[in-house]
């Protein structure tokens, strides 16, 4: 009798520890259903990166993962007119659990074409962007915005590129810089002005900052009246 109810005892232990790991199990999958649908940002993200999102993965720090620097460029008076007068700035969403990164694009002193460029740098998380906007603030008043991208975008598609408000392309090479002339110096006899040279006589003539002629001169006389 005894011999029948330890072998029932142990039986009925043995079903409870299997009951119980069923359960575990029950809830591990339920947990990491949970982590799926609360971190749907993180593993679309990383679904976009081509990760193995099974398992731990799933919750793995993706933040050193395909980071890129990104500088952008953009015409402002292709996007528009009134552009100075207002604050341009730009508006990233970079793919982390919808997080926004916001940073102002400034004059590079520079010109393509004629036309004055700004540009503004921020970091993709992520190799890429979610979401792009070229926003106009008066101070802190949202105006207006050019929306590029609103879908996931590989940072290669903009990064180092120049947008003109519907298409982006390699940004040329800037503008020449054109150092402003300085007006040549003329001497005769020795004097810039107030000069007089008896007629018949001769006097020497000197042209300082001859590299500010456009072209050279040569064989050339001076006649004194």
């Amino acid at each position: 009798m005894k011999s029948k109810c330890s072998f029932i005892l142990k039986t009925s232990v043995a079903l409870l520890l299997a009951i119980l790991m069923v359960l575990g199990s029950v809830s591990t999958v339920i947990a990491a259903v949970v982590d799926v649908s609360t971190g749907d940002q993180s593993i679309s993200t990383a679904a976009k990166k081509g990760l193995d999102i099974a398992g731990t993965a799933a919750n793995a720090d993706l933040a050193s993962t395909g980071t890129t620097n990104c500088t952008i460029y953009i015409y402002p008076a292709d996007l528009w007119s009134d552009y100075s007068s207002y604050t341009i700035k730009c508006n990233a969403n970079i793919g982390d659990n919808n997080t926004w990164i916001q940073s102002d694009f400034t004059d590079t002193g520079r010109t393509i074409n004629g036309k004055v460029v700004y540009s503004a740098s921020f970091t993709a998380k992520y190799d890429g962007v979610d979401a792009l906007q070229i926003q106009k603030y008066d101070g802190s008043t949202w105006k207006e915005q050019k929306v590029p991208y609103s879908s996931w975008t590989t940072a290669s598609t903009f990064n180092g590129k120049i947008y003109n408000g519907s298409t982006w392309a390699t940004k040329p090479a800037y503008d020449v810089i054109k150092t402003p002339l300085t007006t040549p110096t003329i001497s005769i006899g020795g004097k810039t002005s107030g000069a007089t040279v008896a007629s018949g006589s001769t006097a020497a003539v000197k042209i300082t900052n001859w590299s500010s002629f456009s072209s050279s001169i040569s064989g050339g006389y001076c006649t004194l009246a």
